[in-house]
């Protein structure tokens, strides 16, 4: 997680087995624009990733972080909702607020090109 000088950290915790490595830049000790502290840097990053486990997921950036458990809790919600059979329309909601989220993440999706998809590869309403 990187901060500059003055500006706090986010309030983020670190689950059991992970590392969180705070980094002040534009410090005498730390400049991304100059490189100067990046080696001791990657040796920090090389120290801090588990060698032994390929398929651990590390979320680098606190907003990807929030938008992932902002999509994770609104698939739970539609998952949730299904079981209680509600209406498709409150499921779909859900749905489109995950894409939502995940979208801060890859990028922009339109609702559209999900749903066609969805027609493309899937027999619904057929």
């Amino acid at each position: 997680m990187m901060t500059e000088p003055g500006v706090p950290y986010p309030d983020i915790t670190a689950a059991d087995g992970q590392t969180i490595i705070k980094i002040v830049n534009k410090t005498p000790q730390f400049q991304a624009l100059t490189g100067i502290g990046l080696p001791q840097l990657e040796q920090q990053l090389i120290h801090a990733v588990p060698q032994a486990d390929t398929d651990a997921v590390f979320i680098t950036n606190a907003r990807h972080k929030q938008a992932l458990d902002l999509a994770y809790a609104d698939i739970l919600r539609a998952i949730a909702s299904l079981r209680n059979k509600a209406s498709g329309d409150i499921v779909a909601e859900d749905l489109r607020q995950c894409i939502a989220h995940l979208a801060e993440i890859v990028g922009e999706i339109s609702s559209q090109a999900v749903l066609e998809n969805i027609f493309k590869n899937f027999c619904v309403g057929k």
